[in-house]
């Protein structure tokens, strides 16, 4: 991660979540994280549901040229990608991993920008249903809130386990071959066209 944004998210929830895997749905304050409140969102996800926007910030919407309150997340990325997010949600609800995302998207004008989202699991009774999240560009063209983005591309993508929130061990990127240090002689799994590898001490 390297956005501001993202940062502080990702900090305010490693604080609230202490030793826990994830914080309770009902410890989130919007008064705490007021600055990031346009960027900021919340998914409802669900095993047979699917996950779906709860709310999302006006400069998060306004991306999309539209309310997404109800819309599916899928249907923001592109076809090769959904079934990739579709299998690291399963692994969020399932293991409470936390999600950090490279991503590149379009408007139907073939206008370009690129950013970064972190998607983080919330408790509520006992289990992974709600995920707090930040979208964010990584730059601010001109064209943004006149042309909405019509699709998303993942360039890579993190799968932060609970215990290494602070020292993230599942890395893997699109269209990259891993690092040594991080794939040699260590277990993995597969996700589509991605590899997911257990170990290595790279920042989030």
């Amino acid at each position: 991660m390297e956005n501001p944004t993202t940062l502080q998210l990702y900090s305010y929830w490693k604080q609230l979540k202490g030793n826990r895997p994830a914080p309770e749905r009902s410890e989130i304050e919007p008064a705490d994280i007021r600055n990031l409140l346009p960027d900021t969102f919340i998914l409802e996800t669900d095993e047979l549901e699917g996950t779906s926007f709860r709310l999302a910030g006006t400069r998060t919407c306004a991306l999309f040229g539209r309310d997404l309150k109800n819309a599916d997340l899928l249907s923001l990325w592109s076809d090769r990608d959904k079934e990739t997010l579709a299998s690291s949600l399963h692994i969020l609800r399932q293991e409470a991993m936390a999600i950090s995302l490279r991503w590149e998207g379009r408007t139907a004008r073939y206008h370009e920008t690129s950013g970064e989202i972190i998607m983080l699991p919330l408790i509520q009774e006992n289990m992974v249903c709600r995920v707090l999240g930040t979208l964010v560009t990584q730059d601010t063209p001109y064209w943004l809130g006149t042309f909405p983005l019509s699709t998303l591309d993942i360039t890579g993508l993190r799968m932060i386990p609970v215990h290494e929130h602070n020292n993230p061990a599942y890395s893997f990127a699109q269209n990259q071959k891993p690092h040594p240090a991080l794939g040699e002689n260590r277990p993995s799994r597969q996700i589509r066209h991605l590899s997911v590898f257990e170990g290595g001490r790279g920042g989030v």
